[in-house]
């Protein structure tokens, strides 16, 4: 939950507990209960193995020239460097579990990730032993190297091919999707958790889009409240002004942040949907931008549903709503480098010449802002090596009190066309906002605090494919089509032969 960085600490510490256990047989459930043998337990023969795989980027990138290639990481959480984090003292023990109980499947996939997760690989690992104790702190590194490192085992094959290409992890609420397991993938990223411990950040519902070998957008990686507050986690940034002089809360509260400590309470869980052509997120984070002891409580809806169209598409909706008017709602994004800002479009041209175009649709009359990332006082605050050094928000100036925000996301090579985009709104029922990019149409929920009807709409006569969220997941409508003035129009109702995917999505 405080991502990978800290979190290494807390289950390395876990991980050399459960192979003491083994190797000293007190990991016998017969004579010591049920818990003793916890290193079968999935989470640790399957959910950390996969989470840090499914962490790492598609492609390697040489961020330090002394180090080589290296994964780059889904970083969440404080993160003083962003550069991955060397696993081996969680790995190591549960690689020497599976080489004593002869899983060798099991320690072939642990072993390719022993060489070859680490910044630099095999061929930086002799400077990481000669140098444990000024970067590690002790010698604990090189004795796992030495121990999960059998010299008489073949070279271990890249275990990540025959795996799923989605991951969710509920507990953390951290989605991972990707388009394959090549260098070439597009990958999504999202997040929405419980906010209660040290080390975390004000996230909820952030998003990340790497295509092309980079990141286009991610939360900013760093250390400390102002780089940890959610106008730099790409999500909503909501004014919900309380009491305090805390100097953790000040940041938060001057930025619009979710609390980084004792929220108001959890968010909801994360509903969602994978499928070949998309993956769907939708999460409420009401509670976590509220913080009931310093009366900081005007914050009365907060959600985010995002659909990303593989391999190059999102289109993120916001639900913004504040007891009074005035106060600012913001979603932002970061992004490698300044954008280009046109009315309510912007581009970012990528470091490696790709192209990000955003198009704010939804409000009316958005704001587009672009600057420079602050220069903080604390020098930890920014990570080393943060590839996000600019930012990019939208923002209605008039301050009401709930605000819809629209948001098109498309990746494109240097030189490649966006695709046109178009705000489309629902005629009857229960309403809908909606866009179209280029031939498809995508449609959100208003209000996913009340009940569903039936939403009456139309999309241009071109369109292909329609994408209708927010709906119950796995309960069945009934789609009618009808021309209307050369456009379709569509009726859905509940009761019928479609039926809406494990997200609530309809698609037709």
């Amino acid at each position: 939950p405080e991502g990978d960085s800290y979190g290494e600490l807390s289950q390395r510490a876990y991980s050399y507990l459960l192979w003491a256990m083994h190797t000293t047989g007190t990991d016998n459930p017969q004579v010591y209960g049920p818990q003793a043998s916890m290193i079968t337990n999935s989470y640790w023969s399957q959910d950390v193995i996969n989470g840090y795989l499914n962490l790492a980027s598609p492609a390697k990138t040489v961020q330090q020239n002394w180090i080589g290639p290296a994964y780059l990481v889904y970083s969440f959480g404080d993160y003083a460097n962003y550069i991955a984090i060397d696993q081996i003292r969680v790995l190591a023990p549960l690689a020497m579990y599976a080489m004593d109980t002869g899983n060798t499947a099991q320690y072939s996939k642990i072993r390719w990730m022993i060489d070859n997760m680490p910044p630099g690989g095999l061929s930086y690992r002799d400077t990481r032993i000669q140098n444990s104790l000024s970067n590690q702190g002790s010698l604990s590194a090189p004795i796992f190297y030495f121990l999960a490192s059998d010299p008489n085992a073949p070279p271990a094959a890249d275990p990540r091919p025959a795996m799923a290409t989605d991951f969710l992890a509920p507990g953390t609420g951290v989605l991972l999707s990707r388009t394959d397991w090549t260098s070439a993938a597009s990958w999504m990223t999202y997040k929405l958790t419980w906010n209660a411990i040290d080390h975390q950040h004000g996230d909820g519902n952030g998003i990340g889009f790497y295509r092309g070998g980079e990141w286009l957008t991610m939360p900013a990686s760093g250390y400390g409240t102002n780089i940890g507050s959610s106008d730099y986690q790409n999500t909503l940034a909501i004014q919900n002004p309380g009491n305090t002089n805390d100097p953790f809360w000040t940041p938060n509260q001057s930025r619009g942040s979710q609390w980084e400590y004792d929220p108001a309470g959890d968010p909801s869980a994360v509903t969602h949907s994978f499928n070949a052509a998309y993956t769907y997120v939708q999460g409420d984070s009401t509670n976590l931008y509220n913080n009931l002891s310093i009366s900081a409580n005007d914050v009365q809806h907060a959600s985010r549903s995002a659909l990303w169209l593989k391999p190059d598409i999102m289109v993120v909706y916001d639900r913004a709503t504040t007891g009074a008017s005035g106060h600012f709602k913001r979603f932002h994004l970061n992004t490698p480098a300044q954008a280009t800002v046109a009315g309510k479009s912007a581009v970012v041209t990528t470091p490696g010449g790709q192209n990000l175009f955003v198009d704010a649709l939804l409000p009316l009359n958005a704001t587009l802002t672009s600057v420079a990332r602050e220069t903080f006082s604390d020098y930890a605050e920014q990570a080393a090596g943060d590839p996000m050094p600019f930012r990019l928000w939208s923002e209605d100036l008039s301050g009401p009190a709930d605000v819809r925000f629209l948001n098109v996301l498309q990746g494109a090579n240097g030189g490649g066309a966006k695709q046109p985009v178009s705000l489309l709104q629902s005629t009857s029922g229960t309403p809908f906002d909606g866009a179209t990019v280029g031939t498809v149409a995508v449609w959100f929920r208003h209000d996913i605090t009340t009940a569903f009807s039936s939403v009456t709409f139309s999309v241009p006569a071109g369109t292909t494919q329609t994408y209708v969220t927010g709906l119950t997941p796995g309960a069945t409508y009934n789609v009618s089509m009808s021309n209307n003035n050369g456009a379709i129009q569509y009726t859905v109702t509940p009761g019928g032969a479609s039926t809406a995917d494990a997200g609530g999505v309809l698609h037709f």
